[in-house]
């Protein structure tokens, strides 16, 4: 049950990049990625009050664009960004938990999503189904039979195998069954999992199928609840797998960004879910579990608008970027793996074809105050020294180890000479919510106030060539709003 739930992670293809150095990655060790976990809560003065005791900050304190330029390390950092910040000016901060799908909450997202249509079980594998791999079974075991050194597995387990499918065929149905289902939650056999799962005529050619998970068990914050919807293609970040290419939207859509955002806000409205609010959008391109991706971008290939939702609380959005999780903390005792909060909303020529509800958190209590916001020239000049640093640019040309932000190649891998410097775009500052974790507190994050800069770099080489590196809703920078720590997303701290 857990398996057709849990994300399937993707590495992707390394772009082609000639790029950050040996001396750079040392560096960022010493100042980023490996900077000491913290030993303390990210916000001080805790305690149970109500969100009034928030940080605050005047908008007034803060321009609306900034430009300016900075030179260190030969890294050109160039700012010509507008600054973005939140409705309200009292920034919360708080204690949050995993949290799970209520029925009520169930009983709403089923009708919105399905309107009216009768619901049925899950489609059942038939007889026919699963001849074929009874049939390829069958044959195994007799080459297996009468060729026994060219084949690993022992013979008993390709007669097991047959015996298995026998066992299959014999039980399942001759067609497949439409049995009506309410919209109650079951538990699973598997402990501390509770689901739905259905399915609905929706005028395609297959039913549209809707799953949600819930971990009633959650132990720490990587057992995330997961709510899925299918009808009709799926599709993935196409940043996944193309890195650094510029995104401008699908190439083969007639619907318009702007229209597809209507009608994702739409479908978020229907589904009763009120707290998460627009955040961003990227190019879907189409996903198949098993298929291999082409090494350069297919125009051609399926595409959709994939429109993003993240917690709003109290006027202030978590600022969406395009890492689901803090995954790099899987080689680091100090933490969890856990899934960001946010919805994705798949939008084609068709209409809405995928959904995709990660993370669900419950805001818990406030755990700020009497704090404020650190001035924003101070922003300016950590966010300076920082990327200076991060993108520096040295003689030693062989990368040693993978940069968590970018993932380049060695030079000579390239060909296009030696990096003489990088320079460093940032077009947008945000000031919103990042959630972090808690030391010794696995159940438990925080939500906290980050300004993050947003852009992308470009490589300079002695032989006059150029390239450029597009982040696609990757942050370059993260820095602690409350006391200036630098964070690094990919390990959420």
């Amino acid at each position: 049950m857990r398996g057709m739930f849990i994300k399937k992670r993707t590495k992707p293809l390394i772009r082609t990049a000639a790029t950050l150095t040996a001396c750079v990655m040392l560096i960022m060790c010493l100042t980023t990625a490996c900077q000491p976990t913290p030993k303390n809560s990210s916000v001080i003065g805790k305690d149970a009050e109500a969100p009034e005791n928030a940080v605050q900050f005047d908008k007034s304190d803060f321009p609306d664009t900034y430009q300016d330029s900075y030179s260190k390390n030969w890294a050109d950092i160039v700012f010509d960004a507008d600054v973005a910040l939140p409705d309200s000016e009292n920034l919360p901060a708080y204690e949050i938990s995993p949290a799970t799908f209520s029925q009520i909450q169930v009983d709403s997202i089923v009708k919105g999503i399905l309107g009216d249509q009768q619901i049925y079980a899950p489609s059942q594998v038939t007889k026919s189904e699963i001849e074929p791999a009874y049939l390829q079974a069958l044959a195994d075991l007799h080459d297996k039979e009468n060729n026994p050194d060219q084949y690993e597995n022992t013979l008993e387990y390709y007669q097991e195998r047959v015996n298995e499918l026998e066992e299959q065929i014999k039980n399942a149905p001759e067609k497949d069954y439409l049995e009506p289902i309410s919209t109650k939650l079951k538990k699973s056999s598997e402990k501390g999992l509770v689901s739905f799962n259905g399915r609905g005529d929706l005028g395609k050619d297959q039913m549209a199928r809707l799953s949600i998970l819930n971990n009633t068990d959650n132990q720490h914050m990587g057992d995330n609840s997961l709510l899925r919807f299918s009808n009709g293609n799926q599709y993935i970040d196409m940043s996944m797998f193309y890195s650094g290419i510029e995104d401008n939207g699908p190439a083969n859509l007639t619907i318009t960004r702007e229209e597809a955002i209507s009608k994702a806000d739409n479908m978020i409205s229907r589904m009763g879910v009120e707290d998460m609010k627009y955040a961003g959008w990227a190019t879907g391109i189409l996903y198949s579990r098993n298929q291999q991706y082409p090494a350069s971008f297919d125009s051609e290939r399926p595409q959709a608008f994939l429109i993003y939702y993240t917690r709003n609380v109290n006027g202030v959005p978590v600022t969406y970027d395009a890492r689901d999780d803090n995954s790099g903390s899987m080689e680091d005792a100090y933490s969890i793996p856990t899934m960001y909060e946010r919805i994705m909303v798949a939008v084609d020529d068709s209409g809405v074809t995928y959904i995709r509800w990660q993370g669900p958190i419950s805001v818990e209590k406030s755990i700020s105050k009497n704090n404020q916001v650190i001035p924003f020239d101070d922003v300016i000049t950590l966010a300076k020294n920082q990327l200076s640093y991060t993108y520096a640019t040295c003689e030693n040309q062989q990368q040693s180890s993978e940069n968590t932000m970018n993932q380049p190649q060695p030079l000579d891998a390239v060909n296009k000479g030696q990096a003489v410097s990088n320079e460093v775009h940032i077009q947008r500052i945000t000031l919103g919510l990042m959630q972090l974790p808690i030391k010794n507190q696995n159940n438990k994050n925080e939500l906290i106030p980050v300004w993050d800069f947003f852009g992308y770099y470009q490589t300079n080489y002695d032989s006059g060539e150029k390239e450029i590196h597009y982040m696609n809703n990757k942050s370059l920078l993260t820095i602690n709003a409350l006391n200036g720590n630098i964070i690094d997303r990919t390990k959420g701290y």
